[in-house]
């Protein structure tokens, strides 16, 4: 049997400089499902926006992953789905590429 937990934080949206970038802040993530072999997570955002997805097993350690870049917004909320995801615990955050 496979086990999955998904931690989601209070995401803030930062440029690659790590600054805050403009309203709304901080982006909040609307849903965040597990189903089978596929998880979706969506989360707020500015049409037109690029973002990233981070994501650590260990919070903690402050050593965060890239699982994916360039994803753009093309309206209000973003929806990204991993078909692969990997077993075990995951955190992710949300990053704003522009």
């Amino acid at each position: 049997m496979v086990m999955w937990d998904v931690f989601v934080d209070n995401v803030r949206l930062f440029n690659a400089k790590g600054i805050k970038t403009a309203e709304p802040e901080p982006a909040s993530i609307t849903s965040a499902e597990l189903d089978a072999n596929l998880f979706e997570l969506t989360f707020s955002s500015i049409d037109g926006a690029s973002y990233s997805i981070l994501v650590t097993d260990d919070i903690s350690s402050g050593n965060w992953s890239e699982a994916v870049s360039g994803i753009q917004a093309t309206g209000d909320t973003t929806t990204w789905q991993d078909s692969n995801p990997v077993a075990g615990q995951k955190f992710y955050r949300i990053q704003s590429d522009n």
